[in-house]
């Protein structure tokens, strides 16, 4: 029995295609609100603050959105 199967390889690609944009995206649009809340960027606060910002992104909007798009082009 193999660990890679199709749908585990195809879940794998769509969470590396919505995670990695979202990291290069993301802190440079949060870095004004961290700012008026006086965090500095690296502080611990502020990369929880983000990190939660680009999981609850992908996990709840982008990839159900990618995961309808992917089953009704494939299928």
């Amino acid at each position: 029995m193999s660990i890679f199967t199709r749908l585990t390889v195809r879940e794998f690609f769509h969470v590396l295609i919505i995670i990695f944009p979202l990291t290069i995206f993301i802190p440079k649009v949060i870095q004004p609100l961290l700012e008026k809340m006086t965090l500095s960027a690296s502080s611990p606060i502020a990369i929880l603050l983000v990190d939660i910002v680009i999981v609850g992104l992908a996990v709840f909007i982008f990839m159900p959105m990618l995961n309808k798009l992917t089953s009704k082009l494939f299928s």
